[in-house]
């Protein structure tokens, strides 16, 4: 998400909204590619707690995602709830 500077926001992502984007990309037969970023970081390093937990979480679920390394904002978003669709 960019802020209305084009600068990436953090977001919090639950992990019902996870399962939605996941059930709504099933319904509709598309492939989901999540992009981690690397900008939550320690003093020098990449802190890569939320990507561990987010790439075991969706392995545990058996959804199949493919997961890109970088802060390139080269994807475009599908917002499920601002589709409102029904998953």
């Amino acid at each position: 998400m960019l802020d209305e500077n084009c600068s990436p926001m953090a977001i919090e992502l639950l992990p019902y909204e996870w399962d939605r984007v996941n059930r709504f990309t099933k319904k509709v037969n598309w492939k989901v590619m999540f992009a981690l970023n690397v900008q939550l970081r320690g003093y020098l390093d990449w802190d890569m707690t939320n990507a561990i937990a987010l790439i075991d979480y969706s392995i545990r679920k058996g959804y199949k995602t493919s997961w890109e390394l970088g802060n390139g904002m080269v994807c475009v978003c599908v917002c499920v709830y601002m589709l409102q669709i029904d998953c």
